[in-house]
């Protein structure tokens, strides 16, 4: 069975000539104003101020795995950094399929 997710088209107004012309910048904050769930956006737009370039995503991790902690969620961390988070199931839904998420932290760095 095939989950198919929709969310509506997000439309950004702005003036192309005031963005060329650097009266406007477009930043990580404007581009996701009015994204659902906005909570989802948030936890991204905090990550994303993070560096965290392949085999140097220790601080993104921990901070992975704190947030984890402060959701009251199970937090475990392996010897080579993997964050492992489990959050158990709703009272009264705990019979339900499990939903496992995998992904990476670190991001691919654009050379200079």
């Amino acid at each position: 069975m095939a989950v198919t997710a929709v969310t509506p088209p997000v439309t950004y107004s702005f003036s192309m000539a005031a963005l060329v012309s650097g009266r406007m910048e477009l930043t990580m904050e404007s581009l996701l104003i009015g994204l659902d769930p906005q909570n989802l956006w948030d936890y991204f737009s905090e990550l994303s101020k993070i560096p965290r370039g392949s085999k140097n995503e220790a601080v993104a991790a921990e901070w992975v795995a704190e947030q984890g902690r402060r959701l009251g969620c199970e937090v475990e961390r392996d010897a080579v950094g993997n964050v492992l988070i489990r959050k158990h199931a709703t009272s009264g839904r705990e019979g339900r399929p499990v939903t496992c998420l995998q992904a990476h932290v670190d991001m691919v760095c654009e050379k200079n």
